[in-house]
């Protein structure tokens, strides 16, 4: 079994929280369960533990104020309060064909697919700002801005 199956410290805590919330709770009181968390930090657990199938997610209504989009909610699966009746550690595995372990694998790759996607124009700007700045500088004092270094390439 890899290590994307081993129940880490997070996710303890994920499960935890939950257990201690009745096995459903939404982000929100998650994140206030567990202080150093933020709404991201929850999200990863929610899709990571409804991968394992420890967790469904769903929306619900009824949490949720007039004119907002539904809540979301995560409730422990069977599967999730087995792990927590047999008193999970951070050495337990949970168990997950090779199936499920290429489905979870090909979602994170599209998850930082996406992430970069949104990185890169953002970097491309950055530089071309610190590159109008160098100018802007070397027109006002002079001074070649290369004494200073190069602004390293990326791709």
């Amino acid at each position: 079994m890899d290590d994307s199956t081993r129940l880490t410290d997070g996710d303890r805590k994920y499960l935890a929280a939950l257990a201690a919330l009745d096995g459903r709770a939404s982000t929100r009181e998650l994140r206030k369960r567990v202080d150093s968390w933020d709404d991201r930090a929850v999200r990863y657990r929610h899709n990571r533990h409804q991968r394992l199938g420890t967790v469904e997610i769903h929306r619900d209504k009824d949490r949720t104020p007039v004119n907002v989009s539904p809540m979301k909610v995560a409730e422990l699966t069977d599967k999730g309060r087995a792990i927590i009746a047999k008193g999970a550690t951070a050495e337990e595995e949970i168990e997950q064909t090779a199936e499920e372990q290429v489905e979870e694998l090909s979602e994170r790759i599209v998850e930082l697919e996406d992430m970069m996607e949104g990185a890169f124009p953002w970097m491309r700007e950055v530089l071309a700002r610190v590159r109008r700045l160098e100018a802007a500088f070397e027109d006002i004092t002079d001074e070649s801005v290369e004494v200073y270094g190069e602004v390293e390439e990326y791709e």
